[in-house]
């Protein structure tokens, strides 16, 4: 399985790029929520200290999960509002 190390080495976040309108706000908007969520869990330990990487690498570790089933039928998704 691929570990990407940063959210542009994904797969979906590829895809997503590819398919989206790259000088609207909505990709910026995507990016800055997966930051946003990657510094929120790296916090999730202080409460729940059974938890075990749940921080960005969790996320990118789902997304590349998620873009390994995707696979090659990657190119037939769209998105439903084209206007990034």
């Amino acid at each position: 399985m691929i570990h990407s190390k940063k959210l542009e080495e994904t797969m979906l976040w590829q895809i997503y790029l590819e398919k989206a309108n790259l000088s609207g706000k909505r990709c910026d908007w995507v990016k800055d929520v997966y930051e946003a969520a990657a510094e929120y869990l790296a916090d999730i330990r202080l409460t729940f200290q059974n938890y075990t990487l749940h921080d960005g690498t969790h996320i990118l570790n789902v997304l590349d999960a998620m873009g390994g089933l995707l696979g090659i039928r990657s190119g037939n998704y769209r998105l439903e509002n084209q206007n990034c």
